[in-house]
């Protein structure tokens, strides 16, 4: 009598798992298929964790990210002040979602650096912000004075308009400690929408002022 029921049952299992099979095979979704399998079997491999390896795997950005996709892959939507916003630049390593690349889960800061400030120049070599004249928060390593890690609403990483950047530390009513040579007022090129890297460098330079000419050359 007990080997009846039990061949019983494992007939019944039999049926209904060749029924679940022949059912996600021909009428579900993938993901409804994922979660109609989980039933049964162990191991079943989620569909929503194959996309996303493939996008890491491939370089693009996880969609879940992203409100559009359009034609330049540094531009994104992201909420802001309940506004959305376009983000005109990303890192690229943010952009692959490498995170790995600057950040360690294990270190005290989550950094793979033990000094932030020297974390921008294990990829960027140091030789390229090198002149006789350096600027301030180059000479000090302070990158994230005018850039920001991750993305910006600028090109470059900027943190502000590029006819902007500089005329929130240079422009003042008189020579601080801080900016000792200094504006009173933004020169003409700013005027006519060009800025400041339309003579001078950002990061050092051999001329003063970082002026892409010497001085008596700049008319």
């Amino acid at each position: 009598m007990r080997s009846v029921i039990t061949n019983r049952c494992f007939t019944f299992l039999l049926i209904l798992t060749t029924a679940a099979v022949v059912f996600t095979t021909f009428a579900c979704s993938t993901k409804k298929n994922y979660k109609l399998l989980n039933v049964f079997f162990d191991g079943v491999p989620n569909p929503n964790d194959q996309q996303q390896n493939a996008g890491q795997k491939s370089g693009v950005a996880n969609p879940a990210r992203t409100k559009n996709n359009t034609a330049n892959p540094n531009n994104r939507e992201v909420k802001k002040n309940e506004n959305w916003v376009t983000m005109k630049s990303r890192h690229p390593d943010f952009f692959k979602n490498i995170c790995n690349n600057c950040h360690d889960r294990s270190s005290a800061n989550y950094l793979r650096v033990d000094k932030k400030e020297d974390l921008c120049y294990t990829c960027h070599k140091p030789e390229l912000f090198t002149g006789k004249y350096v600027h301030g928060p180059v000479a000090i390593k302070a990158c994230l004075a005018c850039h920001l890690p991750h993305e910006s609403r600028y090109v470059k990483l900027l943190r502000d308009k590029p006819e902007q950047l500089c005329v929130n530390c240079h422009i003042h009513k008189a020579p601080t400690a801080k900016a000792p040579e200094t504006l009173t007022s933004a020169p003409d090129p700013c005027s006519k929408g060009k800025d400041c890297t339309t003579c001078h460098y950002g990061h050092a330079a051999d001329n003063r002022f970082f002026l892409k000419q010497p001085q008596e050359e700049v008319r």
